[in-house]
């Protein structure tokens, strides 16, 4: 009776699982593409993300690079003196001189000392002191395309405009982003003809 009893549940068992049904292979199959293509365009999707933001990322880096370095030279320049002695500029009681073919601004600071921004090559230099200390003041992971300087049609005692210097440069992140950037400056010292 025992035996029987068993054998009973065995079967009753069995019946039970042979009348659920399975997926067929079709159905696996179809589920397997569905899966593989919503994982497919999640993917995609989230790799497109990853490489927006790193151009976005390395677009902010060299914009707050190009912005700190028109803020320390448009800083520079507003505090320039005329040079009255020759000391640092070729003609007699100016404020600033354009050098190196355009691409650079020399004035004379407040301690007297010559200093210059000038574009060699992609990068911007600064030179204090008529070659004594020159800095790059950009960094490798830009290029600077342009750097200009004008008008030049305030810079000296003749008239009575306060010397004011337009700033402009173009420069080129590594991932081929372009930012172009200008400011003006006014001299802070009143500096008209008297």
């Amino acid at each position: 009776m025992v035996n029987n009893s068993i054998t009973n549940r065995i079967r009753l068992f069995c019946s039970r699982l042979k009348s659920k049904k399975g997926f067929t292979l079709v159905e696996m199959l179809v589920a397997l593409s569905i899966f593989s293509m919503a994982l497919g365009i999640t993917s995609q999707t989230f790799v497109a993300g990853i490489k927006l933001q790193r151009k976005f990322l390395a677009s902010t880096e060299s914009l707050n690079e190009i912005s700190y370095l028109m803020e320390y030279m448009a800083r520079s320049i507003r505090m320039a003196y005329k040079d009255i002695g020759n000391v640092c500029l070729t003609g007699p009681k100016m404020n600033y001189q354009v050098t190196h073919g355009g691409s650079g601004l020399k004035f004379m600071e407040k301690n007297s000392q010559c200093q210059e921004f000038y574009l060699d090559g992609e990068t911007i230099y600064e030179d204090k002191g008529n070659g004594a200390q020159i800095n790059a003041l950009t960094s490798p992971k830009v290029n600077v395309i342009a750097f200009n300087i004008g008008p030049s049609d305030s810079w000296d005692q003749d008239d009575q405009d306060q010397p004011r210097v337009t700033l402009f440069l173009e420069v080129e992140a590594h991932d081929k982003t372009r930012i172009k950037i200008q400011t003006t400056v006014s001299q802070r010292n009143n500096d008209t003809k008297k």
